[in-house]
């Protein structure tokens, strides 16, 4: 997600092609250190934009719907309502 975050931040042509699998591989919370940072920020954003939401309206809208949409699509949660 904070892949995804970055990609909106500061756009990278090299980050849109369709393989992704250059990441290295987190053995544990504090290895490699960006995983702590990655699950901290994961965890902040969202709380930020709630408590911050009158102050900062159009910051957290943009990231609770990010994550809304994450939500939807990445859970088990269904898209569609099966008939």
């Amino acid at each position: 997600m904070i892949d995804y975050l970055s990609l909106i931040v500061v756009p990278r042509l090299n980050g849109l092609g369709a393989f992704h699998d250059d990441f290295i591989v987190s053995r544990s919370l504090f290895e490699p250190d960006s995983t702590f940072i990655s699950v901290l920020l994961v965890i902040l954003l969202p709380v930020i934009a709630i408590i911050g939401r009158h102050e900062i309206r159009l910051a957290a809208f943009a990231i609770l719907w990010f994550y809304a949409g994450h939500l939807m699509e990445s859970t088990v949660l269904p898209l569609v309502a099966l008939l």
